[in-house]
């Protein structure tokens, strides 16, 4: 327990160290509030259902960004050569961190719909789509501890996993038809099955399969990573 609460205080000085890691975590309050007192302005509940869905996937973009970024600090003062050396793992290390991250997304993909007053879904649908969701974040995580040696390289990474998991709400915003043509993009799975509850249509498949597909994602991601630290 000692060992856990030391790692959490660890955790809690990185964050609060780093200005942009503070804002990113600042911003995904600030959005909701956003969305929520400018509904009325909204010209469609769909549309209010995408911003609200929108505003959820965000949170593993940052509580994945989160890990990482905490990773290529301590890569960069050597503290992972000093873990290396305690009774404890790299290994686990870095899994109690991913952990803490699915944790944060999971709660938070439940509390966003509630703080917006959005209750065009059921709960047991909005608990396996936060579920999808947070699974997420151990693959952003793992993206730019992969591919980024260093937080400038990181910060390109995050703009580019932007670019990329959000643009199946560009399908929704534009025509929800071309949505399906974005089926490699890890997003795709939860934004549709979240979509596709709220249209009253089966999403259960989608669940499913974003579920095995996380899991592949996750280990090919997660070789890598292991890999790439010696």
């Amino acid at each position: 327990m000692n060992r856990l609460l030391a790692m959490y205080r660890c955790d809690y000085k990185n964050i609060t160290k780093d200005p942009m890691l503070i804002y990113s975590i600042v911003i995904l309050p600030i959005i909701m509030v956003i969305f929520r007192l400018f509904r009325d302005q909204i010209p469609t509940d769909q549309l209010y259902a995408v911003a609200v869905l929108f505003t959820m996937a965000l949170g593993p973009i940052i509580f994945g960004m989160l890990p990482s970024f905490i990773f290529l600090d301590e890569k960069d003062s050597k503290v992972l050569d000093a873990i290396s050396v305690l009774p404890i793992s790299r290994s686990v290390f870095i899994l109690y961190r991913m952990v803490n991250g699915f944790a944060l997304v999971f709660v938070y993909s439940l509390a966003a719909p509630f703080i917006m007053d959005f209750s065009g879904i059921p709960t047991n649908t909005l608990i396996l789509c936060a579920l999808l969701l947070a699974f997420e974040t151990p693959i952003v995580a793992f993206i730019i501890m992969t591919y980024a040696d260093n937080k400038v390289e990181g910060v390109v990474a995050v703009k580019i996993i932007n670019a990329i998991f959000l643009t199946p709400f560009l399908a929704y915003v534009i025509s929800p038809e071309w949505s399906d043509i974005l089926l490699m993009v890890p997003s795709y799975w939860p934004i549709k099955a979240f979509m596709e509850s709220y249209l009253g249509n089966e999403f259960m498949m989608y669940i499913l399969v974003g579920v095995v597909y996380y899991a592949g994602i996750i280990s090919v991601l997660g070789w890598l990573f292991q890999r790439k630290i010696p």
